[in-house]
């Protein structure tokens, strides 16, 4: 289950994960990837991982109010592991990882092993931010902020 903490105007709630649309400012989810679904992660230029094979992951389905660069972070709450985090549009689907992958991230800046992305995002399109590790057997409780960069 993924708990979401927004300014929200719409949410939506579907089998898989939150969808939510912000009013305005940061949206916040948190959430875990302890006892979710696996799947083997891709890489940033786009190719399956050779070594994240099969990490757990949750999706977080959002849109943006406004049509603008935002920042995606992703960090952990609980458990020490090295986060992971994909973005794809309009859907994500696990079997098919590298469908619809827009960017992906393993460390902000090494030793931050946070996740971030910085990225023009489309207002009323769909996405999903997928917060998984990067290697097989790492699972934590995590923050997912996507907040607009001034």
């Amino acid at each position: 289950t993924t708990t979401t903490t927004t300014t929200t105007t719409t949410k939506t709630t579907t089998t898989s994960s939150t969808t939510t649309t912000a009013a305005s400012g940061p949206q916040s989810f948190t959430g875990t990837t302890v006892g979710k679904p696996t799947y083997n992660r891709v890489e940033v230029d786009n190719t399956l991982s050779e070594f994240g094979t099969a990490v757990n992951y949750d999706a977080i389905s959002f849109t943006v109010p406004v049509s603008g660069i935002y920042s995606i972070r992703l960090v952990y709450t609980s458990g020490l592991t090295d986060t992971y985090l994909s973005l794809y549009s309009p859907s994500f689907n696990a079997a098919s990882p590298t469908t619809n992958h827009v960017a992906s991230n393993d460390d902000i800046e090494f030793p931050d092993v946070s996740s971030g992305l910085t990225l023009s995002l489309v207002q009323g399109t769909s996405y999903v931010a997928v917060a998984t590790s990067l290697m097989d057997g790492n699972a934590y409780a995590y923050l997912l902020t996507i907040t607009p960069v001034a």
